[in-house]
């Protein structure tokens, strides 16, 4: 009798040690594909945030490219896109019509 409840014991750890084991590594695996998927989201929403920051530094650029001035407020605005498409590792397409922005006249 007491060989059977050590054999038995010894099952029903083994089978456990197994649940747990199966239970851990399918944790594992989800909490891996949890964080791919956000860092995908994350990926796209950086992206989409910099195509919108390039298409407004455009307008404001091609509204003001053959003006010897801009207002101050656009001037302000134009900066504040800027340093922020930067921020966001954009390419340096803008580099060249940054320095043009910075060399008008800024009316008040």
């Amino acid at each position: 009798m007491e060989y059977a409840i050590t054999i038995l014991c010894s099952v029903v750890s083994a089978m456990l040690v197994f649940v747990l084991q199966s239970q851990i590594k399918e944790n594992r695996s989800l909490l891996k594909a949890k964080e791919d998927d956000k860092n995908t989201q994350e990926e796209a929403l950086i992206e989409g945030v910099r195509q919108l920051l390039s298409v407004r530094l455009e307008e404001l650029y091609d509204r003001y490219s053959n003006s010897d001035s801009i207002p101050a407020r656009a001037y302000s605005r134009w900066k504040k896109l800027h340093k922020a498409y930067k921020g966001l590792h954009g390419n340096g397409t803008f580099i060249h019509m940054d320095e043009e922005m910075d060399n008008k006249h800024i009316e008040n």
